[in-house]
């Protein structure tokens, strides 16, 4: 049976990765192992066109396999295999299957399609049978095949130290073995993380290793900003990988972003709607965003089609707690232990229960025995001073979120949202709690209008390469500015898709937005947000649309128009005449419009102090980007942003120092790593400079923009031969894999090749290139400052400001 279900789930993997199919995963057949069952039933029930159904037979070391594809709504045969391999050739049958079911169904693949159909995670048989029965084994859910899973993944990578999804299944093991509470989290962390990296390394383009690091980066180090880059990587490689969509989706609820949240969370259920996970995870996503009511009726429905879906048991418990039906509670609190058995986290909820049903002497025996056990074994302290808050113990919850922290427990997560805490909410020491695991929601606590600073990080220049995007502030009372309920329902679709800054989404951000502003041409709020979007595709994607800028300076225009009061509206105006027209001076005049109407959100300051630093306005641009700081005091971008003017301002000591605050903040912010980067460059400090690059890379994975950022830094040490190198491959192959023209020049004046450099300027001048923006204050072209060619193009460039 485990090759059955070991070769279905490679199948899948397999063809998950022509993106023109959406695949039902592994989870959502197993139902339909064993027992015989009609395909075309079984297509029906899975809301798919077509259906792989086959046999194996095993007799020594030969397979028999048969395949066929069926077409669901016609009920016919469109293609049909009969296989006898060797029992070490498995991997060949994989090849053969895959290759002929894509064939059947897409007659003429791409090129790119082929090579990705094509791909194998491992060409050695024994370590793809130990994955096989790894995977078998994980699709138990069972606390013995988590066990056996774990063993099966370790003999696969002791076979081939280079299988990048065994390694991905090895953290996926980890992370849930310290969520279920099982061992004591701080080891089960560190080595999810560690093989979650080690995947990524292998195969960046692996849509379950980024997947498995985004969640080693939310559960172990709260690197918040990191863990969502991984999951959105993941998305944009697999947009039909449902664990993925899953986990962001968790993510996002954790950071109070909950419309986004459950979006991702109703995205994963329809890709795969007979994975219960899946609604759990829907559910869970109701609850923390206190819709109890759908949570309840979503729990409901689960235990209808899996009556034996003991998590579902769990979070009604939680949920029923919240609407005051705590005898409800308890029941479903046993039941899940019934099911699950004695999970210290399930004991927890039973205890909780008790306590708001009046019975505190059983919750008080269930809270002794916890403590009790702790002693000896990991016993989640974060459940446990849930219990004491239900029992009204507000210090000795705080002490036990306190050993929470220190012990890494990963539920500390969720201190931002979850109810259960509410009565900590005004206390110092939640406060303080909250603060040190980098949540960010205690960064928006310093930035009462608006929850930007994870929804709309900003296009500053140390993100040129690809910025933290913009976002409008999070209000609960929908868009301003229509009376159309249409209109603002695409609004809100658009700024779903917008925010999860990929190119795909912002395109379907844009898609929305024209259809709303269709409906009401004088929806200002959504002609803004078209605006930024359209400027985003600059970064966004490589290279740019040739009317990216154009189109966005023409919504940002309609924006103004429809509401010149609309602070938005201004700034997105302003950000174009900056970085696309360099009207230093009309964009000053938007910008501290903006400021003006909204004088206490940080983006517009930050916009504002970005086109005063191209002026040469240091002085000024670091008084207001100060200004921006100390209305978001725990925000990494306004942090970093104060580092960036710093470097143009060419003080390299304070800015090292600002970015190293700004990674107390958040200790994987990319950008920071970027400004950090460059002023070790520009100070000659060599050895650090390639040490912060080496993290660049490992966050960002080994792509055209990476090589070109070590290229830099090797020109700015003196390694000029290994910078040539590298820059001839970017330029050669520039044609297919796309850096901006600006970074090339960048490199040429690093090299002291003034030709070059000034001939890449002028192309970076047709590209619209976004770094071109600061070229008169960037000091990584110095070098050119002395030739008059240079001041030619910098009069021709720049509009009088």
């Amino acid at each position: 049976e485990y090759l059955g279900v070991g070769l279905a789930d490679a199948l899948i993997t397999r063809l998950s990765n022509v993106h023109r199919f959406i695949v039902r995963p592994t989870s959502s057949v197993l139902r339909y192992r064993g027992a015989p069952a009609d395909p075309l039933v079984a297509g029906r029930e899975l809301g798919v066109d077509y259906v792989v159904d086959g046999t194996i037979r095993r007799a020594g070391e030969m397979l028999r396999i048969t395949a066929q594809l069926l077409s669901v709504e016609e009920g016919a045969t469109r293609w049909a295999g009969r296989f006898d391999e060797e029992y070490t050739d498995v991997l060949q049958l994989e090849d053969i299957i895959s290759e002929q079911v894509a064939g059947a169904l897409l007659p003429h693949l791409t090129g790119d399609e082929r090579r990705q159909l094509g791909r194998r995670g491992t060409d050695d048989a024994e370590a793809f049978e130990a994955y096989m029965r790894g995977r078998y084994h994980w699709y138990t859910q069972s606390a013995d095949g988590f066990a056996k899973s774990i063993s099966c993944y370790r003999k696969a990578v002791e076979r081939d130290p280079n299988y990048a999804a065994a390694y991905a299944g090895i953290a996926e093991y980890h992370c849930w073995i310290a969520v279920y509470g099982l061992a004591p989290p701080t080891e089960q962390l560190a080595a999810a993380r560690e093989a979650a990296q080690r995947s990524v390394a292998l195969d960046e383009t692996m849509a379950e290793a980024q997947t498995s690091l985004g969640l080693s980066l939310l559960t172990d180090a709260a690197q918040w900003q990191l863990a969502e880059a991984r999951f959105r990587r993941a998305i944009e490689l697999n947009p039909n990988y449902t664990q993925a969509h899953a986990h962001y989706a968790c993510q996002l609820a954790m950071e109070g972003r909950f419309d986004e949240s459950i979006a991702e969370a109703r995205r994963a259920c329809e890709l795969d709607p007979l994975n219960p996970f899946n609604f759990y995870f829907l559910t869970w996503c109701l609850y923390q965003a206190r819709r109890f009511g759908e949570a309840i009726a979503q729990a409901r429905r689960l235990l209808q089609s899996e009556p034996r879906y003991g998590s579902a048991r769990f979070i009604l418990s939680w949920t029923l707690r919240r609407t005051g039906e705590p005898i409800e509670a308890v029941a479903d609190a046993k039941k899940a232990i019934e099911l699950l058995g004695e999970i210290p986290m399930l004991t927890a909820a039973l205890a909780s229960a008790h306590a708001a049903a009046g019975q505190t002497d059983e919750a008080r025996r269930s809270l002794a025995a916890m403590n009790a056990r702790s002693r000896t074994h990991f016993v989640s302290p974060y459940h446990r001073a849930l219990v004491h808050l239900q029992l009204g113990e507000q210090e000795e919850a705080l002490n036990l979120l306190e050993q929470a922290v220190a012990t890494s427990d990963p539920w500390v997560v969720w201190f931002g949202t979850e109810t259960q805490l509410d009565p900590l909410r005004d206390h110092p020491r939640f406060n303080e709690l909250l603060h040190r695991t980098h949540n960010p929601i205690a960064s928006r606590r310093g930035d009462k209008a608006t929850a930007e600073d994870k929804a709309r990080a900003d296009a500053t220049p140390s993100g040129q390469s690809q910025p933290a995007a913009a976002s409008r502030p999070v209000d609960n009372t929908g868009p301003r500015g229509t009376d159309d309920d249409e209109a603002r329902q695409l609004y809100v679709a658009g700024r779903y898709f917008a925010t999860r800054r990929t190119a795909e989404g912002l395109r379907q951000g844009i898609e929305r937005f024209k259809r709303a502003v269709v409906r009401d041409p004088k929806f200002a709020l959504a002609h803004a947000e078209m605006a930024d979007c359209y400027s985003l595709l600059n970064w966004y994607v490589e290279p740019p649309p040739a009317d990216a800028w154009a189109n966005a300076k023409q919504s940002a225009l309609n924006a103004v128009e429809a509401d010149n009061a609309l602070a938005e509206g201004h700034a997105s105006l302003g950000l174009v005449l900056c970085y696309y027209d360099r009207d230093f001076a009309g964009a000053e005049t938007e910008l501290r419009r903006a400021v003006e109407l909204m004088p206490d959100v940080p983006v517009a300051r930050r916009w504002h102090a970005f086109n005063l630093s191209a002026m040469g306005r240091h002085d000024e641009a670091l008084s207001e980007i100060r200004r921006a700081l100390e209305v978001s005091p725990l925000s990494p971008v306004a942090a970093t942003a104060v580092a960036n003017v710093l470097f143009f301002a060419r003080r390299y000591d304070e800015a090292i120092e600002q970015c190293r605050k700004a990674l107390e903040i958040d200790p994987g912010s990319l950008s920071t790593h970027i400004v950090m980067r460059w002023c070790y460059e520009m100070k000659g400090m060599c050895d650090e400079a390639m040490s912060v690059y080496e993290e660049e890379r490992a966050f960002a994975g080994d792509t055209p923009t990476t090589r070109a950022k070590r290229a830099h830094v090797l020109a700015s040490c003196g390694r000029a031969d290994e910078a040539r190198a590298i820059l001839l491959g970017i330029v050669t192959g520039r044609g297919e894999q796309w850096v901006t023209a600006y970074e090339i020049a960048v490199i040429y004046s690093l090299l002291g090749d003034a030709d070059d450099a000034l001939n890449w300027l002028l192309e970076a001048e047709k590209e619209h290139s976004v770094g071109l923006t600061y070229a008169r204050v960037d000091p990584r072209i110095d070098k050119l400052r002395s030739d008059p060619r240079f001041d030619e193009l910098l009069k021709r460039l720049f509009t009088e400001s």
